[in-house]
């Protein structure tokens, strides 16, 4: 097996392993990897849109869509009607939502932590510096990521102060 495959099938298992850690959250059945972005973003920008969501975060309309009415069921956000434009609706997190958004952070600090409790701070900043070739390797290629990871980055700072507040 090539050093490339042999990286990429690693890189994959700690894919696998880190989602199936993520499905086994408490907070798993109400808040998916795939919501709680959305959640985050709803809880720094009250108010917004969901094509506001959508725009920010590179996911098509159709799933942040999904994503809304699920968060919604579960009482996590609400939706009132725009005054100025009726045909849209702006995006607020309840007070359970933004609970289980900072239970969310906990459980994947504490996913976090296991997956790198075998390094040093030295090794941590040289794997990071290798991810961080390979974010820019691939920007501008066919797929253009800047606009996700701005705002993955931004929920990051988010998700980082939240774990230093749980410290």
């Amino acid at each position: 097996m090539s050093i490339y495959r042999e990286v990429s099938w690693k890189l994959h298992i700690v894919e696998v392993m880190r989602t199936g850690a993520f499905r086994n959250m408490k907070v798993a059945s109400t808040l998916s990897h795939g919501r709680l972005p959305v959640i985050n973003y709803v809880i720094s920008h009250p108010g917004c849109t969901q094509q506001e969501i959508a725009d920010t975060t590179d996911v098509s309309a159709p799933a942040i869509t999904a994503a809304v009415k699920r968060l919604e069921k579960d009482g996590l956000i609400t939706k009132t009607a725009d005054t100025e434009n009726l045909r849209k609706n702006k995006l607020y997190a309840t007070p359970a939502g933004i609970e289980a958004a900072q239970v969310c952070h906990g459980e994947i600090a504490e996913i976090n932590s296991r997956f790198y409790r075998n390094f040093s701070d030295e090794e941590l900043l040289a794997l990071n510096g290798y991810l961080e070739k390979m974010i820019e390797s691939y920007s501008g290629e066919k797929y253009d990521c800047r606009r996700m990871r701005e705002f993955l980055e931004s929920t990051e700072k988010k998700c980082i102060s939240q774990e230093d507040q749980n410290d």
